[in-house]
């Protein structure tokens, strides 16, 4: 049975084009070289146990960058809002952090083997699926966490305030997936699929343009 790919994988690969796949595959070894997870059941199969281990040391990167973000909220304006020096840098660095978890997921496609089991290929695109979930969720908090609003009645602080819950409980849920699912010895393939799928249509019809919407607000484009 021929191997399938949500449109946002392949947007994302196609955006990449061949160098920065590349680029993304290189990254990605390097990240997880020489590492190992303890606690992946042993029932798993060498390849599902290969993209479980990956998807736990992804996770495990991220934990950093979050505590970064969370710490960003409590700042004072002089080093939260991108009005000042402090301000662009943070929003700059966390820019960066989402970037780059968008290249994991382009990295964790490359590194699928050829001929894997379907269960396995759907381990391959939840995992890159989640990571670019990451990354928007990520530049989305960024934008509006160092945003200058002009001040409590300003209507993008109400609309921040709801896009920034909607982020934290989807980066919650996402988090969740890759501890309990992706770690399991067993995959709802069925459900999996649904969700690599829901996830598409939701990031191109709702996500990707509230992320644009962010961008013009904050004179970084659309």
């Amino acid at each position: 049975m021929a191997l399938w790919m949500s449109r946002s994988l392949r947007t994302l690969l196609n955006e990449a084009g061949p160098d920065g796949r590349a680029e993304a595959l290189t990254e990605l070894k390097a990240a997880i070289a020489g590492r190992e997870v303890t606690t992946l059941p042993a029932t798993l199969t060498p390849p599902d146990a290969e993209i479980a281990r990956i998807a736990a040391l992804l996770l495990d990167d991220l934990a950093e960058l979050h505590l970064l973000q969370l710490r960003s909220v409590d700042r004072p304006d002089a080093t939260r809002l991108a009005t000042t020096s402090a301000g662009r840098w943070l929003r700059t660095t966390q820019l960066h952090h989402a970037g780059r978890m968008r290249r994991r997921a382009v990295g964790v496609m490359c590194a699928e083997p050829p001929d894997v089991p379907e269960a396995t290929h759907v381990r391959y695109l939840t995992t890159a699926t989640g990571m670019l979930a990451f990354g928007d969720y990520y530049e989305m908090i960024a934008l509006i966490v160092t945003f200058p609003f002009d001040g409590p009645d300003d209507p993008r602080a109400q609309r921040g305030a709801r896009d920034m819950a909607m982020a934290s409980q989807a980066t919650s849920a996402t988090r969740m997936l890759f501890e309990i699912d992706l770690a399991g010895p067993a995959l709802d393939v069925a459900y999996q699929s649904m969700w690599v799928r829901a996830m598409a249509d939701a990031r191109e019809e709702e996500l990707l343009p509230t992320i644009r919407r962010w961008r013009r607000w904050t004179g970084l484009g659309g």
